[in-house]
């Protein structure tokens, strides 16, 4: 699909080294757009011979990642287009390409990895009711106001959270870690974001393209917003799940069984 007409949007959290720093981007194709952290393009220079796009962006790293996209045109020669990232400590230093590692992608949390994976006690899942399990998810959902927080089954539930049809496919054990630790593993797809508009508000659920200008931002209240991206002033993705955390404890054992029981027979 690159290699026909249109726009290949990147975006990725970048790691670079702390002090002023000058990040040049090259493309075959028009860069369209291009932020790193909260800063733009300072220079867009004229295409080169050859053909090559470029744009410099003077960032001020420190301690955190930056949050860093970019929009080129495709479709040029019939070609996948060529990008090139490098960067520059001052005036006086070569610009050397961006190493693979200074890459993270946009889904991590910006606050430092703990040293250790959570942990997660998985009980005994055996003995569950099915039947009991739909009913409990339900009357609980309808009790905390959560519908969109929780994932869809037989597309009965919410949109915001993937579908649950197949997750019966994972295990049991893995589905009581999603429901115990919900942030310990998020899908790319439904990692929500926080959208700062240039109203000044301030919005934060999962976002979605609704044609070629427009997003749809959609909380984990049901409240969906639908802005142009000219109302955007940046999106930042977040490292917590849309799933409230707490949920096993608020079943019970019985409770969780129940409910797995349900995932599992809706495979």
């Amino acid at each position: 699909m690159i290699e026909q007409p249109g726009r290949l949007t990147l975006s990725t959290l970048l790691s670079l080294p702390p002090g002023e720093t000058t990040v040049r981007i090259e493309a075959s194709g028009a860069i369209s757009d291009a932020t790193l952290g909260d800063e733009q393009p300072v220079t867009d220079e004229e295409p080169a011979r050859n053909g090559t796009h470029r744009v410099v962006i003077a960032a001020h790293p420190r301690d955190v990642p930056l949050f860093f996209s970019l929009m080129v045109e495709t479709g040029k020669d019939g070609r996948p287009p060529m990008i090139r990232a490098s960067y520059a400590r001052d005036k006086s230093e070569r610009f050397q390409t961006i190493e693979r590692q200074r890459f993270t992608v946009p889904w991590a949390p910006l606050a430092p990895a703990s040293s250790s994976p959570i942990e997660v006690t998985v009980p005994d899942l055996a003995g569950g009711v099915a039947k009991r399990g739909e009913a409990w998810r339900s009357t609980f959902l309808q009790r905390t106001g959560a519908v969109l927080a929780m994932p869809c089954v037989r597309r009965a539930g919410g949109t915001v959270g993937p579908d649950l049809t197949s997750v019966g496919r994972k295990g049991k054990e893995q589905i009581y870690r999603s429901i115990a630790a919900p942030s310990a593993e998020i899908s790319p797809e439904y990692v929500p974001d926080t959208v700062a508009i240039r109203d000044g508000r301030v919005l934060a659920g999962v976002v979605r393209a609704e044609g070629a200008d427009p997003i749809r931002v959609t909380d984990t209240g049901a409240k969906t917003t639908t802005l142009r991206r000219d109302e955007i002033d940046q999106i930042r993705p977040s490292g917590t799940s849309i799933m409230p955390v707490g949920l096993a404890g608020g079943l019970g054992e019985a409770g969780v069984r129940d409910l797995i029981a349900f995932l599992t027979s809706a495979r």
